[in-house]
């Protein structure tokens, strides 16, 4: 970064630009004397950075001081809910049953409309929605005792290291570095191998578990969830688009659409289920619920719609 006439650094720094990211390292952090670790920030200004020598590699180690707006106590949030364990199914069952008979003359959308909102009002009457306020605090179920005294001991080593500057104190604290990451390694190993043993046959608990591995929850700052953040990645994105619309060859023919078949069958009449049809495929359907849904899948299949 520290050579502006390079086309790759004029074009990062003007991706950084681009999002409202600032550089804020000025100054070499490689042995060769050239600026390669960089600290970019977004609404928020370190102090004080330096660069100190880091065993094992031929990158300096970049320190700053800077202020954080954030807390160790989370925010609660307000959580919706119905207790559905508590719904009596024959109560459920007699209220569904009272339902007025419907038009057979109404349409699909006026039947589809109709059935969602007898459900929603007859739930709502059972278990109405109720409010709570909770707070998330979890941390990594992985991280042992050991883990942490493993921890304590790294920071001990690093600062009889920076003191001192021996080089046996160095090699202590390489050592237990390479100690402390191999067991991290282990011990999220056997962590995640015994869920996923103990968890064998239920897909639901295994996706949930493959889900916080491979995509972690955001931990972005607050500011970049803005309204100007957002647009200013749009425009971002939108500009390189039309930057490569306008590199395309301009006489380059689209695609012409593939034919269709013709129509062969012409369908003029269709066979209504049966009521006992519908039960069936209800009873053998997944007990999988959608926010949109007016009644729970498993109330649906213990009422016998």
């Amino acid at each position: 970064m520290d050579n502006i006439n390079l086309p790759l650094t004029r074009e990062f720094a003007s991706c950084l630009d681009r999002f409202g990211l600032q550089n804020m390292i000025d100054f070499p952090t490689h042995i060769k004397g050239h600026s390669l670790d960089l600290v970019c920030c977004s609404g928020l200004t370190p102090s004080k950075p330096t660069a100190d020598v880091f065993p094992a590699t031929d990158h300096s180690l970049l320190t700053f001081n800077a202020v954080l707006r954030l807390s160790t106590i989370k925010s609660p949030r307000l959580i919706s809910f119905r207790d559905i364990k508590d719904i009596n199914i024959a109560t459920l069952c007699s209220l569904i049953d009272s339902f007025p008979t419907t038009d057979s003359t109404s349409n699909p959308d006026e039947l589809v409309t109709l059935y969602n909102t007898r459900l929603t009002n007859t739930l709502t009457s059972i278990a109405p929605l109720k409010t709570r306020s909770v707070s998330f605090s979890t941390s990594a179920p992985w991280f042992t005792p050991e883990l942490r005294s493993m921890k304590a001991k790294n920071r001990q080593l690093e600062r009889l290291y920076k003191r001192t500057g021996l080089t046996i104190h160095n090699d202590m604290y390489t050592s237990h570095i390479t100690q402390y990451k191999d067991l991290i390694s282990q011990t999220k190993s056997t962590y995640y191998s015994g869920l996923i043993l103990s968890n064998e046959g239920n897909s639901k608990t295994l996706f949930s578990v493959l889900k916080k591995i491979l995509h972690p929850p955001n931990s972005l700052p607050l500011h970049l969830y803005s309204t100007e953040s957002c647009n200013s990645i749009l425009d971002y994105f939108n500009l390189k688009i039309h930057s490569i619309h306008q590199h395309l060859h301009p006489n380059a023919s689209p695609l012409s659409p593939p034919a269709l078949p013709p129509t062969c069958h012409l369908f003029s009449s269709f066979l209504l289920p049966t009521a006992s049809e519908l039960s069936v495929l209800i009873h053998k359907s997944k007990p999988t619920t959608c926010q949109l849904d007016p009644l729970p899948t498993t109330l649906v299949k213990s009422c016998r719609l």
